[in-house]
């Protein structure tokens, strides 16, 4: 039988969620908010799903499925957002999630995507794969790219280079945290990058930073 874990910082989706679930006849084990909290119970629990909503509030996506998969390796991860960033899915592919739905898609991809990892079987909605697909095509020009960039986003990659924390920029830009995590997200995506580190290194390597700082 499969036993899901729900993780959404947002109580309200993971309570319609946990409903929704339960209404086709799924076992729902808990609902949980963070990553920290999703560890006690993988450890804990005879928890063998997982569907998370990414990006998490307090520890980055990664660190936290590679904890997760480290207590149990045989874990069927399933990841979900409202934005998609291809670079970003295909990493969490490569560590070992088997599923990635996004949150625009219908209820039966979702359910889909539980079944074909049950089987351990990996699933992507047709929305994400399609991403991935042209993400991977896709070869813009460092120039065009930057001038793709809103003024937030400028702002947020400014901050980024800068070495500055999620919670850093928070705080400078008045805004929340989650809402840094997706500006992030979306520069990822925009600019084919993994992470902060290859963000910097591509900012700096196609000349950026004297537009940014």
């Amino acid at each position: 039988m499969t036993n899901i874990l729900l993780v959404d910082q947002q109580q309200m989706v993971c309570q319609a969620m946990d409903l929704l679930l339960k209404k086709h006849k799924l076992r729902v084990i808990a609902s949980v908010f963070t990553g920290q909290q999703a560890l006690s119970w993988i450890t804990d629990h005879p928890i063998n799903s997982v569907i998370v909503n990414c990006p998490l509030p307090d520890v980055d996506d990664v660190v936290a499925i590679r904890q997760w998969l480290q207590v149990k390796p045989t874990l069927g991860i399933i990841g979900m957002s409202q934005t998609i960033v291809p670079a970003q899915v295909t990493q969490l592919l490569q560590i070992g999630i088997k599923g990635y739905v996004s949150q625009c898609s219908p209820i039966k991809e979702l359910l889909h995507a539980i079944e074909q990892v049950a089987k351990n079987e990996v699933y992507l909605c047709p929305l994400v794969a399609h991403k991935i697909a042209l993400h991977k095509t896709t070869n813009q020009d460092p120039t065009a790219l930057l001038l793709d960039l809103s003024e937030r986003e400028r702002e947020v990659m400014q901050l980024i280079v800068q070495g500055q924390s999620v919670a850093e920029i928070a705080a400078k830009l008045f805004i929340s945290a989650k809402t840094v995590c997706s500006y992030r997200y979306r520069l990822f995506a925009k600019v084919g990058v993994k992470n902060d580190v290859e963000l910097t290194r591509f900012a700096l390597q196609h000349q950026w930073v004297t537009h940014l700082i």
